[in-house]
């Protein structure tokens, strides 16, 4: 029973590899009984996790610990970072002259670049 994975038995033909592991036996045990509920045996359940990580290309599985990537952007919302309640409050932030020209061009355009509410505002300095 320890040798839980021994290769695609549906299909001698594929290349195959075996992988042997000691997991204790309770917890083999355990696992085959969870498994064998959803009709699956372990090496199947091993081959379809192998299928899920290199197809997804990550564990298929709740992670407790944040990435790297998360960590920085957890730290990056951290620093004083501005917030906006609108549109008009953000363009005003970016610079409302040049917010208010692609307003204007699209006065001109049949392509609408920007809301109409934000181009109407009477925030924009003139």
């Amino acid at each position: 029973m320890n040798n839980i994975a021994d290769g695609n038995k549906e299909n001698e033909n594929a290349d195959m590899t075996t992988i042997h592991i000691d997991p204790e036996d309770t917890l083999l045990r355990r696992a085959d009984v969870v498994l064998s509920e959803q009709g699956l045996s372990i090496p199947q359940a091993i081959r379809q996790w192998l299928s899920l990580i290199a197809g997804r290309e990550f564990l298929p599985i709740e992670q407790r610990q944040p990435n790297r990537t998360t960590l920085d952007a957890m730290q990056e919302r951290d620093e004083d970072l501005p917030s906006f309640t609108s549109t008009t409050e953000l363009m005003m932030y970016l610079g409302g002259n040049a917010a208010l020209g692609l307003c204007e061009q699209s006065k001109n355009s049949s392509y609408q670049q920007w809301p109409p509410h934000v181009c109407r505002s009477e925030a924009w300095p003139r």
